[in-house]
């Protein structure tokens, strides 16, 4: 962020803690060998893609402006994550 001055200054922003939980969570799971959550992180976000209209994977992707690949990608999320669980 930029003050009156038009020097930069640092704002401590707290962080999201689903993300650090999401992140933990994966650390664990890799050390573990638990390839289930993969799964469960494939599927939420394939979900929250679909809910937001939008989505990544390199580039983004809009759900009006890209539909192919938007339901390309989205649909990529939830067959990976559903095969994680049978792995």
């Amino acid at each position: 962020m930029i003050d009156e001055r038009g020097s930069a200054r640092s704002e401590k922003r707290p962080v999201p803690w689903i993300d650090a939980v999401a992140l933990a969570a994966l650390w664990v799971g890799v050390i573990l060998g638990q390839v289930w959550v993969f799964g469960v992180l494939f599927v939420s976000w394939a979900i929250y893609d679909i809910v937001r209209r939008r989505t990544h994977f390199i580039n983004e992707f809009g759900r009006s402006d890209q539909p192919i690949m938007f339901w390309l990608i989205a649909i990529s999320w939830l067959i990976l994550g559903i095969l994680a669980f049978w792995r």
